[in-house]
Protein backbone atom coordinates (compact mmCIF):
# COMPACT_ATOMS: atom_id res chain seq x y z
CA UNK A 1 0.00 0.00 0.00
CA UNK A 2 1.43 3.39 -0.74
CA UNK A 3 1.32 6.21 1.52
CA UNK A 4 2.00 10.05 0.57
CA UNK A 5 3.24 12.80 2.88
CA UNK A 6 3.20 16.72 1.75
CA UNK A 7 6.73 18.10 2.28
CA UNK A 8 8.95 21.34 2.16
CA UNK A 9 12.92 20.84 1.33
CA UNK A 10 14.61 23.70 0.82
CA UNK A 11 18.54 23.72 0.15
CA UNK A 12 20.87 21.24 -2.31
CA UNK A 13 22.17 19.41 1.03
CA UNK A 14 18.89 18.26 2.08
CA UNK A 15 17.21 17.67 -1.66
CA UNK A 16 20.95 15.17 -1.70
CA UNK A 17 20.12 13.97 1.40
CA UNK A 18 16.69 13.49 0.61
CA UNK A 19 17.76 11.21 -2.72
CA UNK A 20 20.16 9.37 -0.67
CA UNK A 21 17.46 8.22 1.69
CA UNK A 22 15.14 7.57 -0.81
CA UNK A 23 17.96 5.17 -2.83
CA UNK A 24 17.85 3.03 0.51
CA UNK A 25 14.09 2.27 -0.18
CA UNK A 26 13.34 -1.14 -1.60
CA UNK A 27 10.38 -0.07 -3.67
CA UNK A 28 9.45 3.02 -5.56
CA UNK A 29 9.83 6.52 -4.09
CA UNK A 30 7.65 8.85 -6.48
CA UNK A 31 7.70 12.96 -6.02
CA UNK A 32 4.61 14.67 -7.40
CA UNK A 33 3.90 18.30 -8.10
CA UNK A 34 0.93 19.60 -10.54
CA UNK A 35 0.98 17.54 -13.44
CA UNK A 36 4.78 16.81 -13.00
CA UNK A 37 5.55 12.67 -11.18
CA UNK A 38 9.38 12.18 -10.66
CA UNK A 39 11.81 9.41 -9.22
CA UNK A 40 12.62 10.27 -6.03
CA UNK A 41 15.59 8.21 -6.26
CA UNK A 42 17.03 10.24 -9.29
CA UNK A 43 19.10 13.51 -8.15
CA UNK A 44 19.36 15.14 -11.42
CA UNK A 45 15.06 14.63 -11.52
CA UNK A 46 14.27 15.94 -8.13
CA UNK A 47 17.27 18.33 -8.48
CA UNK A 48 14.88 19.63 -11.55
CA UNK A 49 11.74 20.25 -9.66
CA UNK A 50 11.36 22.66 -7.18
CA UNK A 51 10.59 21.67 -3.40
CA UNK A 52 10.95 24.40 -1.64
CA UNK A 53 7.13 25.31 -2.24
CA UNK A 54 6.14 22.21 -1.57
CA UNK A 55 5.26 18.71 -3.12
CA UNK A 56 3.56 15.49 -2.02
CA UNK A 57 5.75 12.19 -1.56
CA UNK A 58 4.58 8.86 -2.51
CA UNK A 59 6.25 5.42 -0.69
CA UNK A 60 5.72 2.23 0.34
CA UNK A 61 4.00 2.16 3.84
CA UNK A 62 6.30 -0.72 4.88
CA UNK A 63 9.32 2.43 3.93
CA UNK A 64 9.23 3.47 8.16
CA UNK A 65 12.67 4.34 8.23
CA UNK A 66 12.64 6.72 5.55
CA UNK A 67 8.94 7.87 6.90
CA UNK A 68 10.61 8.66 9.78
CA UNK A 69 13.45 10.53 8.32
CA UNK A 70 11.01 12.42 5.64
CA UNK A 71 8.67 13.79 9.02
CA UNK A 72 11.44 16.61 9.71
CA UNK A 73 10.11 18.46 6.23
CA UNK A 74 6.35 17.55 6.57
CA UNK A 75 4.02 20.71 5.70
Amino acid sequence: MVKTMQVRIRGVTDTALFVEHAKEAKEDVIIRRGKFCIDGKSILGVLSLDMSDGVQVEYDENETEFENWLRRFEV
